[in-house]
């Protein structure tokens, strides 16, 4: 006699309900995952810039002396830009931001609007920077160190080039220009762009924070940086404070 073999599988309603389950979970999940990466991207790439910078004022120094002793005239933003980005891969020289992005008031100085910067580039990666001078004689004390207390402006990166939000600490960060470096704003012992209310007065006070704790967990916070997803977690320098997972 013949036998009959009888073979089981899933039908076709079965599957669709599987493929259902599947398309809602990866709904659930791809966007935080994408979120992630794009918050690592821009850590590396804040930290990066960092580093550049702080390579080129190094070089800067080097070949055109302490900042101490220029005039006045050559610390304004167009000197000193220039002479910064000299050190650094430029893939496009600007005449001010509205040159590079189309439009003026995409930089901000202080956290603040401030127009067209007095110099800005586009680098090699994509960054563009834009360098602002509020104190020519570099007198301007923005935090409670020697460094902070001899600022001369600031620098904005934006990470996406004009392209994506425009907002510091979303796609732009703060570092102040000082005669001994730059630093980024938002350090414990800045008290002009503070990390208390980074978000609050704009996010200009957030690049340390970005620099220093690898992420960008304020953007999962209230304006008082309540983590929303654990009340108990108040983002602060503290040890345990500093992520909101």
């Amino acid at each position: 006699m013949t036998k009959i073999r009888k073979f089981t599988a899933f039908t076709l309603a079965e599957t669709l309900i599987v493929m259902g389950i599947i398309g809602v979970v990866a709904a659930l999940t791809i966007p935080s995952l994408t979120n992630s990466t794009n918050s690592k991207d821009i850590v590396a790439k804040v930290r990066k810039t960092h580093a550049n910078l702080d390579d080129a004022f190094g070089r800067m120094v080097a070949q055109h002396g302490e900042l101490t002793d220029w005039s006045t005239t050559n610390i304004a933003s167009n000197t000193l830009g220039h002479r910064l980005a000299a050190n650094m891969k430029l893939s496009k020289e600007c005449n001010g931001a509205a040159t590079c992005s189309g439009t003026a008031n995409t930089l901000t100085n202080e956290g603040a609007a401030s127009g067209t910067p007095g110099y800005s580039a586009i680098l090699a990666d994509g960054t563009a920077i834009g360098v602002n001078i509020f104190d020519s004689n570099c007198a301007k004390a923005v935090g409670n160190t020697p460094a902070l207390a001899k600022t001369c402006g600031s620098v904005v990166i934006d990470v996406d080039s004009y392209n994506g939000k425009n907002t510091q600490g979303i796609d732009e960060f703060n570092f102040w220009i000082t005669t001994t470096g730059i630093y980024p704003a938002g350090t414990e012992a800045d008290n002009k762009a503070t990390f208390t209310n980074c978000k609050a007065a704009g996010g200009a006070g957030c690049t340390a924070w970005v620099i220093y704790n690898g992420n960008l967990d304020y953007r999962k916070a209230t304006d008082a940086h309540v983590c929303n997803n654990n009340s108990n977690i108040t983002l602060s320098w503290a040890k345990d404070k500093t992520a909101c997972d």
